[in-house]
């Protein structure tokens, strides 16, 4: 980056500006009876350039600028093009409505779910109770397996909150 700031501000501190400069008489325009065609002959048309030298923050800002151009043509093109992909997941994903049968049958095996969580959640927490008593290896052992369990009946629980928000 500071090698591409220290080459623009050595080459690029110049900057010209090409104009178009047109001299014509006052008598050109206070005589407007003459054809438009007759005016031209009577002015001048000269080229030239206007000169003056650019500081390190018009270096950096012509920079940006250029580098901002690119990247902005670039991902709004990959945006455009992505966004016919977004509206057809969004339409596989939208809600549909569903019978009251459906419903019933989903709401039955989530009750059921859940009661068979409740029952492994009261029987993880006895074991853990049980197991603070002892000490030991064993027991050091023990407590391991029954966090590890209780890790994936969290996950569990987690799940079934999800289906339950559905």
């Amino acid at each position: 980056g500071g090698l591409v700031l220290f080459l623009a501000c050595m080459f690029w501190n110049t900057i010209h500006i090409p104009v178009d400069s047109f001299e014509c008489p006052a008598s050109v325009f206070i005589n407007s009876t003459e054809d438009v065609e007759g005016m031209s002959d009577q002015c001048t048309n000269s080229e030239g350039e206007i000169t003056f030298e650019g500081s390190i923050p018009i270096s950096i800002i012509g920079i940006f600028c250029f580098v901002g151009w690119w990247l902005l043509s670039i991902y709004l093109g990959i945006g455009f093009s992505a966004l016919p992909l977004a509206f057809f997941r969004d339409f596989k994903r939208r809600p549909v409505k569903i019978t009251k049968d459906t419903f019933e049958e989903g709401r039955k095996r989530l009750l059921e779910v859940i009661q068979e969580l409740m029952s492994i959640g009261t029987e993880l927490r006895r074991r853990k109770e049980t197991a603070k008593k002892r000490s030991g290896i064993s027991a050091f052992r023990k407590n391991m397996e029954i966090d590890n369990q209780i890790r994936k009946f969290e996950l569990a629980v987690n799940d079934s909150d999800t289906n339950f928000n559905r």
